[in-house]
């Protein structure tokens, strides 16, 4: 009757992945970077290039 809490939750587990950014094989998730120009871009981006896409001031969001 009691099944196991960790059997339903659901992890991200972060995927080794070129960054488009640093061009480095680091643990990457894709992102999607909203440009002050209206486009949009699908990246894979590791953590520290994610942050200076959100710090950038030519990028509005990063999600």
């Amino acid at each position: 009757m009691n099944e196991p809490l960790y059997d339903t939750i659901s992890y991200w587990v972060p995927t080794m992945e070129t960054c488009a950014n640093c061009e480095e094989e680091l643990p990457s998730r894709r992102y999607h970077v909203h440009l002050s120009t209206d486009d949009a871009v699908e990246l894979p981006l590791c953590e520290g290039c994610r942050y200076k896409f959100v710090t950038a001031e030519w990028v509005d969001t990063v999600v």
